[in-house]
């Protein structure tokens, strides 16, 4: 049970300046793991393309690497800002002056990274177009010749940074429990979703339009499964940090952020509109405006969230003053 958690246990300035700060000392390895997030993501894209034509056992050997790399990937750089978290020194600088001192330093290599791919993009596009060249190919080769662009021109700052791949990967318990616990969230999430059509429904004996209460029920239950899904977030980090079991990671995610969601919907929100975003175009085919808005979200977004997801768990963890097995249902609301 919860005895109780402190009304306020983060401010959302602290929060995003000592992100800041984070991110700023720690940019290369942070922005790094972003990028192959980033490639490994959009290669994905071509996976599905193959897959759709029918399983066969190359197929379902590539899925599972795909899952293996990515997620891998995403808990290499959790454990990488935890540990950067942990050996953080205090920092004066406010947010305002770190971010100036930051595009002083770094504005040339913002430009070379995120306009000249979009640059390149947009001019290979107008190539497909003029010369009729399948979507598919040119979708590969701009991936290929980005990512060789940006390997030779960033060599020197990248050869350490496989070093750091290995030694922060998650071990194998620890992606295992990260899978399992991912199933265990779509499943609470779907059930929340589930559940509200389930209480809705009888409304329609009582003489409400179905139409209405349908689309009253699919509008209630998205939302509040989004807010659960919030809720339940930070599961990864109790699965790395504390080296908990699947559905326990989920119970003490829901234990600690109990009372703090509209500040976690104020730092979370940026980061599900860019998701819904990237995978709108995505499926509508608006390609090459999709990869603008993933460039943006791997580069920006991306590094920045991540670091202050981690902030916020480790500030909540440490004013969190409930049972050590909290029990789900007692932290639903």
């Amino acid at each position: 049970m919860i005895d109780f958690l402190k009304d306020s246990t983060f401010a959302v300035n602290d929060v995003v300046n000592k992100s800041w700060t984070i991110l700023y000392k720690n940019y290369k390895n942070i922005a790094g793991l972003c990028l192959l997030m980033f490639a490994v993501l959009w290669m994905s894209g071509f996976l599905s393309s193959f897959v759709s034509k029918g399983l066969n056992a190359v197929n379902i050997i590539a899925i599972i690497a795909f899952l293996v790399i990515y997620f891998g990937l995403q808990l290499t750089l959790f454990n990488y800002i935890l540990n950067a978290i942990s050996t953080d020194a205090a920092d004066e600088e406010t947010f305002s002056h770190k971010f100036i001192t930051f595009l002083r330093e770094n504005l040339s290599k913002i430009l070379i990274i995120v306009l000249v791919p979009l640059a390149f993009l947009f001019g290979m596009s107008i190539i497909a177009e003029v010369f009729n060249i399948n979507g598919l190919i040119l979708q590969i080769a701009t991936v290929v010749i980005g990512l060789v662009f940006i390997i030779m021109r960033l060599w020197n700052q990248i050869k350490p940074f496989f070093s750091t791949i290995n030694q922060f990967w998650p071990s194998k318990t620890q992606l295992v429990n990260f899978l399992i616990a991912s199933v265990y969230a779509f499943i609470v999430t779907f059930l929340t979703f589930i559940g509200i059509g389930v209480l809705l429904f009888p409304l329609a004996w009582g003489g409400v339009n179905m139409d209405k209460v349908v689309s009253v029920a699919v509008s209630l239950g998205a939302l509040l499964a989004l807010c659960v899904l919030i809720r339940i977030s930070f599961f990864p980090y109790f699965i790395l940090d504390l080296n908990l079991p699947p559905f326990k990671s989920i119970r003490f995610s829901m234990a600690v952020t109990r009372g703090n969601f509209v500040r976690l919907l104020l730092l979370l929100g940026l980061i599900v509109v860019s998701v819904f975003l990237g995978t709108y175009l995505q499926a509508f085919g608006y390609y090459f405006l999709s990869l603008g808005v993933s460039i943006f979200y791997s580069f920006i977004i991306i590094p920045l969230s991540s670091v202050v997801t981690a902030v916020v768990y480790r500030q909540m963890i440490q004013d969190y003053e409930g049972d050590s097995d909290p029990d789900l249902m007692d932290n639903i609301l």
